[in-house]
């Protein structure tokens, strides 16, 4: 296995952003039309072993709040209150109402675009049933509806296949498909998921401890990783080709760069900073977004070829960050916000 290089992490910066990407200069019209909606919940627990399960938890949204934010500085999809917007050319181009979305009390509701196929998903997670609805990228036309027995954590869309994390396993929902179906060999993948479009495959992780990872290219069986890495309830990410991982090691944040071909670390960010563990929260172009394990904040951005803290910004209840060489934008309770990045390679 190659050597580890050690990356220190500059735990004493800290820069408050502000203001909105030049890409999305109108963004503050879709959280106008959100609050004009009713009220979403969510839950964000799991445990260390499973998929996160449904809850009873009554913790209540407001109608404002962005759920999720996906895409670049060309095209962006917004899921705010119970509205689905897509915005272009610093404008809202479509905005749909999502009502029949039916939210239930610890759920939550996240995107999955997929550019090939030129598609975006709303997946209500962690609910039973969960729910997927599918529609046109651009002009925001409803495709299909699925709902399917077993909670959900997480999904990735590509070419045409939706990939569902589950309490199952990882499960693939094919195009015109009714229900997805378990892929083989990733019964023990119950934890996040990733993209790694690079290379055409998937990355998934459990959320044991030691943690396991696998790559899937569709169509061929998954291939397991030889070794398990040293944390649990772990998170992944793929940006500029580079995968890292990180979760909660026996005594501090682990925050690790996997080689592509042997899925073993090959690089370690110094994690302290995060404390007791880690939550890679998005890949952008080339960089990755992390909280501390417990979500508090502060948000970090971090190279993604050398995994340093590059800026932090205080941020109250994130969501969700989609960021390229343009700008970032965070889901918040209180809509969308933009940063303003200086060292940050987006």
């Amino acid at each position: 296995m190659p050597e580890r290089d050690v990356v220190p992490a500059d735990a004493d910066e800290v820069l408050s952003g502000g203001g909105l990407p030049r890409w999305l200069a109108v963004l503050a019209v879709v959280a106008v039309v959100a609050a004009a909606t009713g009220y979403l919940v969510m839950h964000s627990g799991g445990s260390a072993h499973k998929a996160p399960t449904p809850t009873r938890s009554r913790q209540a949204y407001g109608a404002a709040e962005a759920f999720d934010v996906a895409g670049g500085s060309s095209d962006t999809w917004v899921l705010s209150g119970r509205r689905l917007s897509y915005v272009s050319a610093r404008r809202v181009v479509r905005s749909v109402a999502l009502g029949e979305l039916n939210v239930s009390v610890g759920s939550r509701p996240r995107l999955a675009v997929d550019r090939q196929a030129k598609t975006v998903w709303v997946v209500v997670a962690n609910a039973t049933p969960s729910r997927m609805l599918e529609f046109n990228a651009a002009t925001l036309r409803k495709v299909r509806t699925v709902t399917w027995t077993s909670p959900v954590a997480g999904a990735v869309a590509y070419r045409g296949h939706l990939y569902l994390s589950s309490d199952v396993g990882v499960a693939d929902l094919r195009p015109r498909a009714r229900q997805p179906q378990v892929i083989a060999g990733l019964g023990g993948a119950v934890g996040p998921i990733a993209l790694d479009p690079a290379r055409h495959r998937l990355i998934a992780i459990d959320l044991g401890y030691p943690t396991d990872v696998w790559a899937f290219w569709p169509g061929r069986r998954p291939v397991e990783a030889v070794a398990t890495l040293p944390f649990g309830q772990g998170s992944v990410a793929v940006a500029d080709g580079r995968i890292w991982v990180g979760g909660f090691g026996a005594h501090s944040a682990v925050l690790e760069r996997l080689d592509p071909a042997t899925l073993a670390p090959v690089a370690h960010a110094e994690a302290t900073q995060f404390g007791r563990g880690v939550a890679i929260i998005a890949g952008g172009a080339r960089a990755v977004w992390v909280l501390p394990g417990d979500r508090s904040g502060p948000l970090a951005c971090i190279s993604a070829e050398t995994g340093q803290t590059q800026q932090r910004w205080d941020l109250p209840a994130i969501n969700a960050v989609a960021s390229d060489s343009s700008g970032a934008l965070v889901a918040t309770r209180s809509g969308v916000l933009g940063l303003i990045l200086s060292r940050c390679a987006g």
